[in-house]
């Protein structure tokens, strides 16, 4: 009994510190998808999905993020949801799995790369830069612009709020939580101030969400994006509206592709 014990408290004590975790490789991790699902996926290189709320989309509640995205959304009514889920390779795969997470967290935590971020307009049926400035801060109170972080190792949890310019919605704070899996992240983004169109407030504050669930595979990086909002009824111009908050959706799950 007591040699049993000894073997489970090392396996855990091997997954929890992430040193030696093995990560899985790809096509293993990919196989919670079903065959119509991994179809789609094999042939675009993603899987794409969108609806009014997020217990509507296909992903949201049976791929590996099920319990954090349960945590994230619990009690959270929405009126335009989508998900992304994509593979990106990872050229810094022959490190260590600890080298290649703090990597990843001080790109993560460099929030002033946000800036320059581009999105598809769907109404200029053009590229246009969607975010025109990016900071953080110590607090909405205490505005001050603040320089990336760098740090040494992965915390467990870290909680940062970011100034943002956004080309059509204003000025505004985002909270940032980033937790720590030990094969990767669980992202939380949060809108601490109203996002207006013009004159008309189109979503209230903490409205607005995207979660992002980083897992660092063999040769790859999965990441698995999930947006939701409520927002008012916008003048008949609905379908535009959620076009528009899914193609931010993109940009940003874009900009963490790239800094990872």
């Amino acid at each position: 009994m007591k040699k049993t014990l000894l073997a489970i408290f090392a396996c855990v004590t091997t997954l929890v510190s992430g040193q030696t975790l093995v990560p899985a490789s790809s096509e293993t991790w990919l196989n919670f998808l079903t065959s119509s699902e991994r179809s789609t996926f094999d042939s675009t290189g993603n899987f794409l999905d969108s609806g009014t709320t997020i217990d509507g989309l296909k992903l949201a509640n049976k791929g590996p993020w099920a319990t954090d995205v349960d945590q994230a959304w619990a009690g959270r009514d929405t009126t335009v949801a989508a998900e992304l889920l994509t593979l990106i390779p990872d050229s810094n795969a022959s490190e260590t799995l600890s080298e290649r997470l703090l990597r990843a967290f001080n790109a993560m935590n460099a929030v002033s790369t946000m800036k320059g971020t581009q999105y598809w307009s769907t109404m200029r049926k053009d590229w246009e830069t969607l975010i025109l400035e990016s900071y953080r801060v110590a607090s909405p109170e205490k505005s001050a612009r603040l320089p990336d972080e760098t740090f040494t190792t992965v915390p467990d949890h870290l909680n940062l709020t970011v100034f943002q310019k956004d080309n059509k919605l204003g000025d505004g704070f985002t909270r940032i939580s980033i937790q720590s899996k030990p094969d990767g992240f669980f992202v939380t983004m949060n809108n601490l101030d109203p996002l207006n169109y013009f004159f008309v407030t189109l979503v209230g504050p903490g409205q607005f969400q995207l979660t992002f669930d980083i897992t660092f595979l063999k040769d790859k990086i999965a990441i698995y994006t999930l947006m939701g909002a409520k927002t008012i009824q916008f003048f008949g111009l609905e379908h535009s509206k959620d076009k528009s908050f899914r193609n931010r959706m993109e940009a940003l799950a874009g900009w963490f592709a790239k800094s990872l």
